[in-house]
């Protein structure tokens, strides 16, 4: 159950942070990471990647038993 939590979290945080970044945020958002990359894209790069992976992880854990 906590890891369940932790996971959710996680991905309410990085969703709320792409949300209401943009409108509030907007230089930072658009701050330059690596190469061209800003932070609004690598927000919603891990969002989408991390998501998955969590889920995956997760479900692993509820077929062990």
């Amino acid at each position: 159950m906590q890891k369940q939590l932790l996971y959710t979290g996680t991905i309410l945080f990085l969703f709320a942070l792409l949300v209401l970044g943009v409108p509030f945020f907007p230089g930072l958002m658009a701050t330059n990471i690596l190469g061209s990359i800003n932070f609004g894209m690598a927000t919603f790069l891990l969002l989408n990647i991390v998501t998955p992976i969590l889920a995956f992880k997760y479900l692993k854990q509820i077929r062990k038993g």
